[in-house]
């Protein structure tokens, strides 16, 4: 039967962690999660949780329901919680997002605040509880690194500059004050007026850019990214990170993709745009920038003739297109390079370097074996840098 009262859903939202953590099986707490919770608003399971947090659970079991929630829906738009639409998935940026700023909350509230009223009266013996926990608090460079990388600029190709503006400096700010808190707790000159001074000045700007996010940021995203952009944010999310929460599952659309909004992204791309594993330039882009870097490349191919160099804005031993096509070992260069090409081929070496003394000149030479997926020698490149 389902659930209907609000102790009633923190009743079972322990059962299934406990099911996780001690006497069953993820299909086992899956099955429960879906039998009591099945149709139940996603604003009420969160008001439960919420509950429990208030009462003593440790925030960051909460998001190991989030998996139990994914698997339990199956992928239905249907079944994913009515009020919230795809962002109330547990594994959608806007609800990581809020999950994150969540246990924050409750971290700040919940934790940091109840140590420092403990120190009172100069009670210091929960001081290395209370420095770990606002060293804790670094954690949110994370979420805010997620938000300026990816957010921002998904935000700008609509022509939307207002929050990144609005938001960049704050969170530099609040990154500076955790640091310098952290600092300060830390030591043994501690004192606890000073110290709650330097709290509170933290915890308001936290809670400030909270509000920020969840009031302001939030409704602007949604009322213009498409499921194609918050597949991208999701996607990109994870080789940044994320704060206080397990790593959730990539997010995807329910739906066959399309824009559900009235504008259109204002990037595009000309026509002999080199698409990359991180990102896109034109060849004149990608000319003009290695131009300008104070070092040269030459790419080698697996027969050790030349076939791309970079002029480099300090060469060592300067290229022309009439090297293109030419063998390594008759360029200016090294005298080991013959060996060190030939121990590349037999794979005892991977790299090598050598200085260079060229007219009270110092320069520093690379070579840098290359391979591709199935392990098989594909060339070289050589990276000369001036010392200078």
């Amino acid at each position: 039967m389902m659930v209907s009262t609000i102790e009633q859903r923190k009743d079972q939202i322990l059962n299934v962690l406990d099911i996780l953590h001690n006497k069953g099986s993820f299909e086992e707490a899956k099955e429960l999660f879906t039998k009591e919770f099945d149709n139940v608003d996603v604003l009420e399971i969160t008001s439960a949780e919420k509950a429990l947090i208030r009462e003593g659970l440790d925030p960051k079991n909460i998001q190991e329901l989030c998996k139990i929630h994914v698997a339990a829906f199956d992928g239905s738009m249907e079944d994913i919680h009515k009020s919230g639409g795809a962002y109330s998935d547990p594994s959608h940026p806007v609800y990581i997002f809020n999950l994150e700023n969540q246990v924050l909350k409750s971290l700040v509230t919940d934790e940091i605040d109840d140590l420092i009223k403990k120190n009172d009266e100069h009670d210091w013996r929960q001081k290395e509880r209370l420095i770990n926990s606002i060293k804790d608090l670094r954690q949110v460079d994370k979420h805010y690194r997620r938000k300026e990388q990816l957010i921002f600029s998904s935000l700008e190709k609509y022509d939307n500059n207002e929050p990144p503006e609005v938001m960049q400096s704050a969170d530099d700010k609040i990154r500076q004050e955790i640091e310098d808190l952290v600092a300060y707790v830390s030591t043994p000159e501690v004192h606890y007026e000073n110290l709650l001074k330097k709290w509170q000045q933290v915890k308001n700007d936290l809670e400030k850019m909270i509000v920020q996010e969840e009031e302001f940021m939030i409704p602007k995203l949604l009322e213009t990214f498409t499921s194609e952009d918050w597949e991208k944010i999701s996607r990109d999310s994870f080789p940044i990170g994320f704060s206080y929460i397990p790593e959730p599952t990539v997010w995807t659309s329910y739906e066959t993709p399309k824009n559900l909004f009235t504008q259109e992204p204002v990037e595009e791309f000309p026509a002999d745009t080199i698409e990359f594993a991180t990102g896109k330039l034109t060849p004149e882009q990608l000319d003009t920038m290695l131009a300008v870097l104070p070092c040269s490349l030459t790419f080698f191919d697996e027969k050790d003739y030349v076939r791309f160099f970079s002029a480099g804005s300090r060469p060592v031993f300067p290229r022309s297109q009439t090297d293109i096509g030419r063998k390594a070992v008759y360029l200016p260069g090294v005298a080991d390079l013959k060996e060190v090409l030939a121990a590349f081929h037999e794979g005892k070496k991977s790299q090598a370097d050598f200085s260079i003394t060229k007219e009270d000149k110092h320069f520093r030479i690379y070579y840098y074996a290359l391979k591709d997926t199935s392990d098989q020698y594909i060339g070289c490149v050589e990276f000369m840098e001036d010392l200078k």
